[in-house]
């Protein structure tokens, strides 16, 4: 397209006569022409100046068929270079939308012209297609890849355009300089292959049929979690973001990511309040359903990510903030992995730090290189993705998972589900380095994935979330009301002082317990929890004392205490789970 005349007084229509015609005439039907000077409604008497010059690209749909439109191009007041698509539903619409679009972009044409400029529009119908994308990611898995809004291996079929936002990505330095400076100085540190590896899963979510994943890096201030965010947003050139946002705010931000990284800085800054839902809300991959004007349902934001996040608390301790009795479930955990991030050799985040450099200096090295060198490894993975339909990356993730069920095959469900996402990390790191683009040796991405895998199982001493939820809650409550909910045997004056009962301290088959009445149990203590799959965890941790047997074939937790207000059914907790560990 080439650039106008700005110096041109659009609205004179002297000596239009012989003017070339050189934007797409063909498309035009009588009694409009596109001339160098703009569009014209040929009369009669005197043809009259719908708008200045633009080029149509062609008719735009969506890939399932709809949303019809006209895709054009011109050049606003500036001189700078606009891409619009034009709804045909909005040029048949009387509220204006589409010429209030085009002069919002720029598009000079005369107040009394928008209808005449809206049947022109309508009335086109070029054989040219385009096809637009309201997300980044893959258009079609394995075949067209929207990397931020440059389309990667589209323009072989039609052109692909994105109309939805994408994320910012910065193109700085060279991929050699990346690959030499950031990527290479990483081998031998579990937790910065972790979080490279972690940057190159996100267009594997689809290909591998896999839900979101999340990793969460705890720990300390100044103990490296910024670095490892660092050389993660380095492999595309994304922004480090930050937790500070609504829910509605990161549904925007999400669906931006699409089939990408999205990295948010310092966990500490969400509320309490709002951490659980919105943990669930990132790793489904589905925003809030909503009405439109007229009170339909309007479309939901759909998207795929790998969040990398950090912060100095975990979920579970965030959700617990601020005297929020926030609870946290199993599958708000599996969604956002929560990993130490101290890796254990004394250095914080780092194993491996060269001899010339102390751990702070080799972190503000890294930062510093991953800022002038970023952008320019993700369009080559996308490239080599595409090649064979992704076929190859296939099989490497078929290998690897089954190698990682192997060898942590004694797992529970939720770790399972775990495993399988370090090894689909595992696989993204291999294939990367396959690929030339990381200078890692193989097996380097897999070693650092089966470590963090070790590690976060570990931490956990093999149990399950909902075990360690229940007697986190339990201790908590105790700890945090005591006498003041509690009636201790032979205390008449401590207990003038009980508001609010939530159960008795009694010596149950010797040992002394915390006996909590039914409601409390049920609506305070574990609110929000499975009840009887937290009685189930307690009971096996040896922490709750039963006498009921089974009935009707089902468990009974509860024990039969003689109370001033008779006998009861009451929870017993032994005391013993004020100590620390799992009983």
């Amino acid at each position: 397209m080439s650039e106008p005349a700005f110096q041109l007084e659009p609205f004179d229509s002297e000596g239009l006569d012989g003017v070339a015609n050189d934007h797409n005439c063909e498309v035009w039907p009588y009694p409009y022409e596109m001339r160098s000077t703009g569009l014209w409604l040929q009369k009669d008497d005197k043809p009259e100046f719908l708008c200045r010059p633009f080029e149509v690209i062609g008719q735009s749909r969506t890939n399932s068929g709809d949303g019809w439109g006209l895709m054009i191009e011109f050049y606003d007041g500036d001189g700078r270079q606009k891409t619009l698509n034009i709804s045909r539903a909005d040029l048949i619409s009387e509220r204006g939308e589409a010429m209030a679009a085009l002069a919002s972009q720029g598009l000079k044409f005369p107040p009394g012209a928008t209808k005449k400029l809206k049947a022109a529009l309508a009335s086109l119908d070029p054989e040219a297609r385009v096809r637009i994308v309201e997300t980044t990611g893959w258009v079609e898995p394995g075949k067209a890849y929207m990397l931020g809004d440059r389309p990667i291996g589209a323009e072989q079929s039609e052109p692909v355009r994105l109309m939805g936002d994408a994320q910012p990505m910065r193109l700085a330095g060279t991929f050699e300089q990346w690959r030499a400076l950031v990527a290479l100085p990483s081998t031998g540190n579990t937790r910065l292959v972790l979080a490279i590896s972690a940057a190159f899963v996100g267009p594997l979510l689809a290909l591998t049929g896999s839900e979101g994943l999340g990793l969460h890096f705890r720990g300390a201030s100044s103990s490296g979690k910024s670095t490892a965010l660092a050389v993660a947003a380095s492999v595309a050139g994304v922004r480090v973001g930050t937790w500070r946002a609504t829910s509605n705010g990161l549904e925007g931000i999400a669906t931006a990511s699409n089939d990408g990284l999205l990295i948010l800085d310092e966990l500490g800054e969400v509320s309490a309040r709002e951490v659980g839902g919105v943990v669930y809300m990132l790793g489904n991959g589905q925003g809030k359903q909503r009405a439109g004007q007229a009170g339909e349902a309007r479309k939901r934001k759909n998207w795929r990510v790998a969040v990398l996040s950090s912060g100095e608390v975990s979920i579970a301790q965030k959700a617990q903030e601020d005297g929020y009795k926030g609870k946290t479930r199993a599958g708000q955990e599996v969604r956002l992995i929560d990993i130490e991030a101290d890796a254990g050799a004394g250095c914080g985040v780092f194993e491996n730090v060269p001899d010339a450099l102390t751990p702070s200096q080799f972190s503000d090295h890294l930062k510093d290189v991953a800022t002038k060198n970023s952008g320019h490894a993700m369009p080559r993975y996308i490239e080599a993705l595409q090649a064979d339909m992704g076929k190859p990356v296939l099989l490497l993730f078929t290998q690897l998972k089954s190698a990682f069920a192997s060898a942590y095959s004694d797992v529970g469900g939720q770790a399972a589900r775990v495993r399988d996402k370090f090894a689909l990390l595992a696989c993204a790191g291999e294939f990367a380095t396959q690929c030339g683009l990381t200078g890692w040796n193989n097996g380097e991405a897999t070693r650092s994935a089966k470590a963090c895998f070790e590690a976060w199982f570990n931490q956990r001493k093999g149990a399950s979330h909902e075990a360690s939820l229940a007697i986190e809650t339990v201790r908590g409550f105790i700890q945090s009301h005591g006498a003041s909910r509690f009636h201790v045997a032979g205390d008449d004056e401590a207990n003038s002082r009980v508001i609010n009962r939530a159960g008795w301290v009694r010596e149950v088959k010797g040992e002394k317990c915390y006996c909590f009445a039914s409601v409390p149990w049920k609506q305070e203590v574990l609110a929000g929890q499975d009840i009887k799959l937290a009685c189930s965890h307690l009971t096996q941790k040896g922490l709750l004392i039963t006498d009921a047997p089974e009935a009707n074939g089902r468990k009974r937790f509860t024990y039969k205490l003689s109370t001033p207000d008779g006998l009861q059914n009451v929870y017993a907790v032994r005391a013993s789970i004020l100590l620390d560990g799992e009983g």
